[in-house]
C-alpha cells in the first residue's frame, strides 16, 4: 500500500486533482519514482478530452482547447517555473541576481515573451500532428517530459541550501531513471516504432546540456528549473513526433 501513497503524492504534486491528502517527507521523496505514471495519467485525460471534442471542433480550435486543458490540469505550476527560469537566466548578471529575479513575484519581459513563444509552439505542434498520431502524442508526451524531470533530479545537484524542489533532488536515486525510462520507451516503441529513439536522444541531450548550463549559471538546479525542463521537454517531444509523422508519411 505504501507505493500507492507515493503515487497519490505524485498526483497531488503534479496535477490539480483534489486528493487533499497529507504526506510526510518520505512520501515526497519517493514520489519522484512515480512522475512518469502521473505523466501517463495526464496523457490519458488529454486523450479522453480529444476523443470527446474532436467530432465537434475544428482542428485548430481543438488544439487550443487541448492546450488549455493541458495547462490548467497542472495548475500552470511548471509554466510558472519556466517563466521564472527564463527571467533569471537572461536578466541576471550574477548567481545572486538570478536567484533574486527567480524569486520575484513580478514577471519580466523575457519571461512573458518566452512563455508566449512556448505556448505558440505547443499549439502549432499540436495542430501539425494529424488525428492518427494525435492520440499517441497526447498519451506519451507528458510521460516523456516527466521522465526528463526525473533525469534532471537524478543527475544534477540542487543549487540552494533550501527550496521547494530540494526534497525531490535529495530523494531522487539514479536507479529511478531506468524503470521509468523503460516504461515510457516500451510504450513509445509500441505506438511509434523505432523512431521513438529520436525522442530519447533529443530529450536526453537537452537535459544534459541544459543541466550543465544551469550548473554554470546558478550552481545547479531548482524547483523552477525542474518545471522549465518539463515545459521545454514537452515541446521537444511534440516536435519529434511531428517530425516522425513526416518521416512515416
Amino acid at each position: 500500500m505504501m507505493f500507492f501513497k507515493h503515487f497519490l503524492s505524485a498526483i497531488q504534486l503534479l496535477t490539480i486533482i483534489p486528493l487533499k491528502i497529507s504526506f510526510d517527507r518520505d512520501q515526497l521523496e519517493k514520489s519522484v519514482l512515480y512522475f512518469v505514471p502521473v505523466g501517463f495519467l495526464i496523457g490519458a485525460i488529454l486523450l479522453g478530452s480529444h476523443w470527446i471534442l474532436k467530432s465537434y471542433l475544428h482542428p485548430a480550435v481543438l488544439s487550443s482547447f487541448l492546450l488549455v486543458i493541458w495547462v490548467f490540469m497542472t495548475g500552470a505550476i511548471h509554466l510558472d517555473g519556466f517563466i521564472d527560469t527564463m527571467d533569471g537566466l537572461y536578466a541576471g548578471r550574477t548567481k545572486e541576481e538570478r536567484f533574486k529575479i527567480m524569486h520575484d513575484t513580478k514577471i519580466g519581459s523575457i519571461g512573458v515573451v518566452s512563455v508566449i513563444i512556448l505556448l505558440l509552439m505547443k499549439f502549432s505542434l499540436l495542430y501539425s500532428i494529424n488525428s492518427l498520431n494525435m492520440w499517441q502524442a497526447l498519451l506519451i508526451t507528458p510521460a516523456w517530459s516527466r521522465w526528463g524531470m526525473v533525469l534532471m533530479c537524478c543527475l544534477f545537484p540542487y543549487a540552494k541550501e533550501e527550496g521547494k524542489g530540494k526534497i525531490f533532488v535529495e530523494g531522487a536515486r539514479k536507479w529511478y531513471i531506468l524503470p521509468q525510462g523503460i516504461i515510457v520507451l516500451i510504450c513509445s516503441l509500441f505506438l511509434l516504432g523505432w523512431e521513438t529513439f529520436y525522442i530519447l536522444i533529443v530529450l536526453s541531450l537537452f537535459i544534459y546540456f541544459f543541466g550543465l548550463l544551469l550548473k554554470s549559471k546558478i550552481g545547479g538546479i531548482t524547483g523552477d528549473t525542474i518545471g522549465a525542463v518539463n515545459e521545454i521537454g514537452e515541446v521537444l517531444v511534440l516536435l519529434c513526433i511531428s517530425l516522425i509523422q513526416c518521416i512515416q508519411t
